[in-house]
Formats: C-alpha cells, structure tokens, sequence
C-alpha cells in the first residue's frame, strides 16, 4: 500500500471491519474502503491479509474466529443470504452453540458452501432480515422458529426465556409466525403454548434429571419454574402442580452456600404457610440414589390425585 496520509487511516478502517466480522472480510467489502486491488495484493505479501478463498480474506491471522468462519461461508452464499436456525441463535446470544456447522438461507439460487447447509426459501420478507454484530442474519424471532427442527421444546422455551431477558424477542411477533406459518412445528407451538401458561423451561440440568426421575406420568399437568404469588411475593418452585397445591425444589450444589440456605427455608416457608405441600430434592440425596430421593414427591402427588378422584366420584 503506498505511503500516504490516508495508509493508517485504511488500516484502522479494515481492522474495525475485521473486529465487527469475527476478522473475516470479503473483497467487496474491501474496495468499499478505498483500497484497490494492488494494494490488497501488497497487504496480503507483506502478512496483513490471508487470503481464504478468491475473495474473501483473514485479517492479521489465519485461524478464524467461530463468528468470522460464519461471516465467510454466508458471504460466500451470495446476495441476501442469512446466517440462520441454530448459529443465528447463538450469534443472538439465546443458547451457546458452538459448532462450526453454519446454517444459511438464501432468497434464490442456492451456491454450495463448504461446511454450511444451506437452504432457498424464496419468501423471505424484508422483517425476517435482521443484522448482528455485522452479521447478515434472521431476525430473532424468525431464527427461533426456523432452529425447531434442531431442538426440543425445552430448549425452546430456554432460548424464548433468555431472548425475552435480553430484550430482543417479541411474544407478540413469535405468536403471529406460528399462527401464519405453513410449515406448522408443533414444537414450536407448543413451546408457546407452555409459555403462555407460565412454564419457563429447566433453569438446569439436574432440573432435568430430578424430572426425568419423577417420571411422566407424575409430571403431567405440571410445570416448570412458573410464578407462584404468595402475598406480595413472586416464587419460582423448580416445579409446581397448581391443581394439587404441590411443589418440588431442586437444590443443586449452589444451595450449599448459607446465604442461599436462608432464603430458601424463608421462600419454603411462606409456601407451606399459603396451603402448598413443599418437596425438596438435594443433590447429594439424588447421587446417592435418584429413586429413593424422589419418591416423596411421586408418592405426595398419586396420594393428591387418588384424593381428588374418590372426591370428584363421591354422589
């Protein structure tokens, strides 16, 4: 590049490019800056750029951060092309997934991408095109929609959970895909069904292992870390039985701490004041043995339900 007022000037200008993109850069974006085709020739000899493919480079190194290999493989997929289902979801911050297996959609001829897959879905509307952090990329709610098929409902509602703390998913616009939407994910649906109906979603994986314990068919009609008012509190048991009255908690090893110690026995006991049957499930109680660990809780909510049946049967 020849030595001029403007030279650190462009090579400020290309490493903020490169800092936006995950230090993947395409030509195109290149000679936006002003820089010619010779000077890039010069970059590249003296180490400053790293030529991936005909035109796309790394800027000052030759390992690709996870976002920059993105970048590059939806650059490479053409004109309105859209990082898509469960990379958009982790490149907007909903559910890590650190994969390099990069989904794409694109609005017309589809171009093979190493290392993407890569779908046309000609009606993509001007909503569903979003930008993250440089990226060409769905819109959050369109991404959670289209990474269904990669996921369960469970991680669903996690992703809606997370996207709603961070202020980028609307409940409103997820509604009104699933209701329009042809393709029809059951899942999808479902998983907002839940939500409207107060399940969260496991706040953790020992969540998930005490449920799998308790077994279906005491889970039915439950959820999961759902708002409980109780005064002029709000309580989120681990999972609840509204119609029974009845709630489980999870203590994970961070209930081991004293601080936490003490605002559980104060929460659990505001519950069983308010008429609720409060059921604990430690840690170490479940290593020892998941069985035994929950059978207090399986055996409080069949003796509820054959309660309430022998009621609802009485003339």
């Amino acid at each position: 590049m020849p030595n001029n007022p403007d030279h650190s000037a462009l090579r400020l200008r290309l490493a903020e490019l490169a800092t936006l993109n995950g230090g993947s850069v395409t030509g195109a974006a290149i000679r936006a800056l002003g820089i010619t085709a010779r000077q890039v020739d010069g970059l590249v000899a003296n180490g400053v750029l790293h030529r991936t493919r005909r035109d796309h480079f790394l800027v000052g190194h030759t390992a690709p951060s996870l976002a920059g290999s993105r970048y590059s493989k939806v650059a490479q997929a053409g004109d309105g092309a859209l990082l898509a289902s469960i990379a958009a979801i982790d490149h907007w911050g909903f559910l890590p997934w650190d994969t390099d297996v990069t989904h794409i959609v694109v609005p017309k001829q589809r171009r093979p991408v190493e290392g993407a897959f890569v779908r046309v879905r000609p009606h993509l509307t001007k909503a569903a095109a979003s930008e993250c952090a440089g990226m060409p990329i769905l819109a959050p709610e369109y991404a959670v929609f289209d990474a269904c098929d990669h996921l369960d409902g469970s991680s669903i509602r996690r992703i809606i959970r997370e996207g709603r703390f961070k202020k980028r998913l609307s409940i409103e616009r997820l509604q009104q895909i699933a209701a329009t939407s042809l393709r029809g994910v059951t899942r999808f649906r479902t998983a907002l069904r839940l939500w409207d109906g107060g399940d969260n979603g496991h706040a953790s994986a020992y969540e998930l292992r005490v449920d799998r314990a308790l077994g279906h068919d005491v889970l039915e009609g439950s959820l999961a870390n759902p708002m409980v008012q109780v005064g002029g509190e709000r309580l989120f048991p681990d999972r609840v039985w509204f119609d029974l009255r009845i709630a489980v908690e999870c203590d994970g090893p961070p209930h081991d701490e004293p601080d936490q110690q003490r605002v559980d026995r104060v929460r659990r006991a505001a519950l069983r004041v308010a008429g609720w049957d409060v059921h604990v499930v430690h840690w170490r109680d479940f290593e020892r043995d998941p069985t035994s660990a929950v059978a207090s809780a399986q055996y409080a909510v069949r003796r509820a339900r054959s309660a309430r049946t022998t009621r609802n049967s009485d003339p």
